[in-house]
């Protein structure tokens, strides 16, 4: 007897899912895990009174077993967050004394499916949304989960590029010392010797981005004049700023945003210069 009471027991379960979802399938598909020779089972999760079914069994194309000690069985719960099938979780109210070596009819449930989310974007450029670190393609049918959205903007059309002339002076000539003439140089610098500059180095910027011109003044001599010290930063003020719109509710939006999507939500990604977020 005290060997039979070392056995686990077993609850069974039904599940009726939503059309096109099978619980079983006899060879590799997609969302299914292996539970046995030639058998393999939707892979959601099932726990028992809060703890991880020990084993799961095929009982029939409908139903499965659970594998546990004999104890009172008080829930079971189904979760299928992992998979993308916008599943809805169920949990099925019990109250079992299961015995070692046999099973225990827990009944039926149905598992209904929730509404699909969408997303969209008007805007040129490249988005990649991904599911758990996998990209999603039907953008239609979204299912619930946590999602990353990546945004690539078209490259930009360039123009002159805005220029910050910065002259470092040293010695007998500086903003401080001799301050009138150094004023002066840098005016010419600026008229005469820039624009050079500029054409030489093909300076040319996109809306968001400007360049700085250093060049440096020593005792009133100008060090290597027409090969500064070039740099291109961006203005963040000139950058451009989008909005993604969850059902309609503005926030801001850069490429990376990391959200938890809802059952039925619309997602869009807009200009925040569009007349829908002003």
């Amino acid at each position: 007897m005290a060997e039979a009471a070392d056995k686990p027991a077993a609850v069974q379960l039904c599940v009726t899912l939503p059309e096109g979802v099978a619980l079983f399938a006899n060879k590799p598909a997609p969302y299914m895990r292996s539970i046995g020779n030639d058998v393999w089972m939707l892979d959601f999760d099932v726990s028992l009174n809060g703890h991880e079914a020990e084993r799961l069994t095929k009982s029939g194309a409908d139903c499965f077993r659970a594998w546990l000690p004999a104890e009172k069985l008080k829930r079971i719960s189904l979760s299928f967050t992992r998979l993308p099938l916008n599943l809805i979780d169920a949990e099925q109210a019990l109250d079992l004394q299961l015995k070692a070596d046999l099973w225990s009819d827990a009944g039926k449930v149905s598992i209904s499916r929730a509404p699909w989310s969408t997303f969209a974007s008007p805007l040129p450029g490249q988005f990649v949304v991904e599911r758990q670190g996998q990209p999603v393609s039907d953008w239609k049918q979204l299912p619930i989960g946590p999602y990353v959205i990546k945004y690539t903007a078209p490259p930009q059309p360039k123009a002159t590029c805005p220029i910050t002339l910065k002259v470092i002076g040293s010695g007998t000539v500086r903003d401080d010392h001799n301050g009138a003439l150094y004023r002066e140089m840098v005016e010419y610098y600026r008229v005469e010797m820039l624009p050079a500059v500029i054409a030489k180095n093909k300076l040319q910027c996109e809306p968001a981005e400007a360049a700085q011109v250093m060049v440096r003044l020593v005792d009133g001599v100008w060090r290597n004049p027409l090969d500064p010290e070039i740099e291109r930063v961006r203005v963040l003020e000139r950058e451009p700023k989008y909005q993604l719109l969850i059902d309609g509710k503005a926030q801001p939006f850069l490429s990376g945003f990391k959200l938890d999507v809802k059952a039925g939500q619309q997602l869009e990604v807009i200009s925040a210069d569009s007349p829908a977020v002003r």
